[in-house]
C-alpha cells in the first residue's frame, strides 16, 4: 500500500497546495515526441473526447491539448485548477472539475482517458471501475510518468543484499 492509498479524498485535494507554484516550476514537462507517440497509439483525433485524471497545473495537458480534442480535466486540488486555467487559457475545448475521479460528476463516454503522473493517486479498485464505466468500447487509457526509473523488486533486493554483505 502506498502513502497515497492512506489519504482521504479531502487530504489528496490539499496534498501539494502549499507548494503549488514550486511544483509548477520544478516539475519537468513530457517530451513533445512522447505526447505525439502516445496520441498516435491512442488514435487521437481533433474531436476526441478526453478525460484527464489529475491534470494538476496543466503540465501534460498543454502538449496534448495542442493535438486537439475536447477535454474534461479532473483535479482535486483547487490551487492546481486555478493555475491550469491560467496556463491553458489559450486552448478551447477544455473544462475542469475540482474533484477526484471517484467523486467527479461525469456522464459523457470518453474516447481517451489520460493520466500523467497521477494514476497512483486514484483508488485502484474504484478508479479502474470508474474508468471502465466512462470509456467507450475500444477506447484508450494513456498512463504516463516523468519520474526516474524505479528499480525492479529483484534489483532492490540485490542492492540490499550487497549492502548487508559490506557490513
Amino acid at each position: 500500500m502506498s502513502v497515497y492509498d492512506k489519504k482521504t479524498d479531502e487530504e489528496k485535494a490539499h496534498w501539494y497546495s502549499s507548494g503549488a507554484q514550486f511544483y509548477v516550476e520544478g516539475r519537468p514537462r513530457y517530451p513533445v515526441a512522447l505526447a505525439k507517440a502516445a496520441a498516435a497509439v491512442a488514435e487521437w483525433r481533433q474531436h476526441s473526447r478526453v478525460l484527464e485524471i489529475g491534470s494538476g497545473p496543466g503540465t501534460a495537458t498543454q502538449d496534448f491539448a495542442a493535438l486537439g480534442g475536447n477535454f474534461v480535466c479532473v483535479e482535486p486540488n483547487a490551487d492546481f485548477v486555478a493555475i491550469a486555467r491560467e496556463v491553458l487559457a489559450g486552448f478551447s475545448g477544455l473544462s475542469f472539475q475540482t474533484s477526484t475521479l471517484e467523486q467527479a460528476e461525469l456522464s459523457s463516454p470518453f474516447d481517451i482517458v489520460l493520466a500523467a503522473s497521477s494514476f497512483h493517486w486514484i483508488d485502484q479498485k474504484r478508479g479502474v471501475q470508474r474508468i471502465e464505466e466512462l470509456l467507450v468500447p475500444n477506447g484508450f487509457v494513456v498512463l504516463l510518468w516523468n519520474k526516474e526509473p524505479q528499480p525492479m523488486a529483484h534489483q532492490a533486493e540485490a542492492v540490499e543484499h550487497a549492502f548487508k554483505l559490506s557490513d
